[in-house]
């Protein structure tokens, strides 16, 4: 409790302020702890990063609960706040819960260390610190929901220029395709501009609808009676040709009233995931049953399993698992999130478990008559 006070001359700060300063290092020493075990995201981030301006903040904050001030002080306040949000948006993986958790553990911390060196607060001063607070809480989401806009849409702009790729090929080989007589060397051609151009149609059907349904829209689904099998049996015929013989399907016939290509993207998409991080040369088997009229379409790997703390994540747009953006593994974040979106629009919900034991396994679990959930919220 004997830190020096920085920047403010002993004659220059109320009795208060230099009580809050000369606690500082207390205060932090304990926030940071706190921070690191309660905050997931904030357990590996360098010191310098995880403090961020919280130190400019707390002593903007102790010199505006100085004596006499009142709240018109708090409302005079600086950018410090916001900029701090700004920067858990581009710097870290906090979710805007814990960018208020971590504000709401400051406040406990001084409060609480307050108490423990016995430095009485009038209820005025009390009150101050909580619009203060409550303001910087503010500022500081509002500046991490537009960095995140703007991050989401430099993101979208990246992922256009990245389009282009695929599309150039589909280009080259249909003037390439017309130039040559061979006809076996055009099939091969005609073979890559078609899979050049599913690539870039599921990639922009992915995004635009998990955009949709980021912004809390229902996925546009067009249901019809079906039979699962045939879906599956498809998807399982387009990857084993890819592939060879990996993906594997257990279960029967089931018929029911859901969106044919909505479901065939959704499985296209936890295959190819099973593909990505699973276990080279493991099967992938795509398991359908059905209970008390319930549909439960399930895709198994074998492989290193979700982490737990990565479990919600991998469902939100533009997030992606810790072992994915470690490992280097390409995507963008945006086939879970479609996925559930089709999931929560059938009525349902999508499941994942996963275990070193049990491998992973991501399990869609619809009615089997959606037409009724049609107008149900999604998340």
């Amino acid at each position: 409790m004997s830190e020096s006070i920085k920047g403010l001359a002993p004659e220059a700060a109320c009795i208060t302020t230099r009580q809050m300063l000369a606690i500082q290092k207390d205060v932090f020493c304990i926030w940071e702890q706190r921070v690191r075990n309660e905050i997931g995201a904030a357990y590996a981030i360098d010191r310098p990063i995880l403090i961020n301006t919280f130190p400019a903040f707390y002593r903007e904050f102790a010199d505006a609960i100085c004596d006499g001030q009142d709240e018109e002080r708090v409302r005079a306040t600086s950018t410090i706040a916001a900029e701090h949000g700004g920067e858990r948006a581009r710097l870290t993986e906090y979710s805007p819960q814990d960018l208020i958790r971590e504000w709401q553990i400051l406040k406990e911390c001084v409060l609480d260390t307050l108490d423990k060196e016995h430095l009485a607060l009038t209820t005025s001063k009390r009150r101050l610190i909580n619009a203060l607070f409550d303001l910087a809480l503010r500022e500081s989401v509002s500046a991490y929901m537009l960095a995140q806009a703007a991050l989401r849409e430099r993101v979208i702009a990246a992922l256009t220029h990245d389009l282009r790729t695929p599309l150039a090929a589909a280009n080259a080989g249909v003037q390439l395709a017309q130039k040559l007589s061979s006809s076996a060397r055009q099939d091969e051609l005609f073979s890559l501009i078609e899979r050049n151009h599913r690539r870039m149609d599921v990639l922009i059907r992915d995004l635009l609808d998990a955009m949709v349904f980021q912004a809390g829209e229902r996925p546009q689904l067009k249901l019809e009676n079906i039979d699962i099998l045939e879906v599956a049996s498809e998807v399982r015929e387009h990857f084993n040709g890819m592939h060879g013989q990996r993906v594997e399907i257990d279960g029967t016939s089931t018929k029911g009233w859901w969106d044919r290509t909505a479901l065939r993207r959704a499985l296209d998409n936890l295959v190819e995931n099973a593909f990505k991080y699973g276990a080279p040369a493991e099967p992938i088997l795509i398991r359908i049953s059905s209970y008390e009229g319930r549909l439960m379409l399930s895709v198994h790997n074998s492989g290193e399993p979700v982490s737990p703390e990565d479990i919600e994540t991998i469902f939100q747009v533009f997030k992606r698992a810790s072992a994915a953006r470690n490992g280097k593994k390409p995507g963008w974040g945006i086939g879970l999130p479609y996925v559930r979106s089709v999931a929560e629009g059938h009525g349902g919900s999508i499941a994942v478990r996963s275990t070193a034991d049990h491998g992973t396994s991501f399990t869609i679990d619809i009615p089997i008559d959606g037409r009724q959930y049609q107008n149900a919220p999604v998340l």
